[in-house]
């Protein structure tokens, strides 16, 4: 499922530069090369599961949440204008891409849940936003 929002990033959100997932974001030592910004990485948060609904096996509604965080450059002011400016146009791609399609297994689109600030560095902005959807889990 993180590879099709991987990939329906790349192929629907123009201003990103780079989408990848956790092993790229875990491979970042300080913040992405310039050229590479606004970058996104898809990653997998938590699973919550439901009681099992049938006798003689498993079958639990699962939701899962994930977030895309979301690094942005361009704190040139003390209001980080152009940061902000380029978070508000990736965040308004993301949502038109993301927000009720639902990838192979899902039980439901894709809902927003929240987002957060992570960290401001020198230069960049990272913000994770969080979306959820549904699927279920079979014995």
């Amino acid at each position: 499922m993180l590879s099709e929002i991987v990939q329906r990033q790349k192929d629907l959100c123009p201003a990103l530069k780079d989408v990848q997932g956790l092993a790229a974001l875990s491979q970042l030592r300080g913040d992405p090369p310039e050229h590479l910004l606004p970058a996104a990485y898809v990653v997998l948060l938590d699973e919550l599961a439901g009681d099992s609904g049938i006798t003689g096996g498993v079958q639990q509604l699962v939701q899962l949440r994930f977030g895309i965080v979301l690094i942005v450059s361009g704190l040139v002011d003390d209001l980080g204008t152009g940061a902000v400016g380029a978070l508000t146009e990736v965040r308004r791609q993301e949502r038109a891409a993301l927000l009720g399609w639902a990838p192979e297994g899902a039980q439901e689109g894709l809902s927003f849940d929240r987002g957060e600030l992570m960290a401001v560095t020198a230069g960049t902005l990272r913000w994770m936003d969080i979306f959820q959807t549904t699927t279920i889990y079979r014995s």
